[in-house]
């Protein structure tokens, strides 16, 4: 096809065929700012979904790690006299609560300050005859003092935690029991 405007065409041919590549150009133009602009757009208003799902969630995980330690904190006190009783009198304490167990996956765990774990709920027998050495949460609450999240565990006798992190918890330093949940 020859391009080359020949004496033969017509002047409003010329101008018609101007005017329609005039008019492409625009339409084309006009597309290519409207998907760059509704692609920045669309990244943007992601990135704003995305960070409202995560700072939902994150605080939800908050509110409920919150709850989880305040019901601990009202139980520690109940837990501090009965430690000088007996085991058997903890256990009780922890069975006579079944709302502990609810709240954590791994159930709730009251330690010595060697790290013997002396009540458990629930299997509180078969838990008793687990070694607990592998829990850094544990270990933190005993030789600190401090609340923290362990990694997860899962494996030998407590196999069921599916993974689960370990939360340690001592809000009694008096009478050196930490209870783990």
């Amino acid at each position: 096809m020859n391009w080359h405007f020949p004496e033969k065409w017509s002047l409003k041919a010329r101008v018609t065929l101007f005017t329609l590549v005039i008019f492409l150009f625009g339409i084309w133009s006009l597309a290519f700012y409207a998907s760059r602009t509704l692609r920045e757009d669309i990244e943007r208003l992601l990135g704003e979904q995305q960070f409202s799902a995560a700072s939902f969630i994150g605080k939800t995980i908050d509110q409920e790690l919150a709850n989880r330690l305040g019901t601990l904190t009202e139980f520690a006190p109940l837990v501090a006299p009965t430690i000088a009783q007996s085991p058997a009198a903890v256990q009780a304490l922890l069975e006579r609560r079944p709302y502990l167990a609810s709240l954590f996956n791994g159930g709730v765990g009251v330690y010595r300050p060697d790290g013997t774990l002396i009540a458990a709920v629930p299997n509180g027998a078969e838990r008793l005859q687990a070694d607990t050495a592998e829990f850094d949460s544990v270990a933190a609450a005993l030789k600190e003092g401090v609340t923290s999240v362990g990694r997860p565990f899962a494996g030998g006798k407590w196999a069921h935690f599916m993974d689960q992190p370990h939360l340690g918890y001592k809000s009694w330093r008096e009478h050196e029991a930490v209870t783990s949940a």
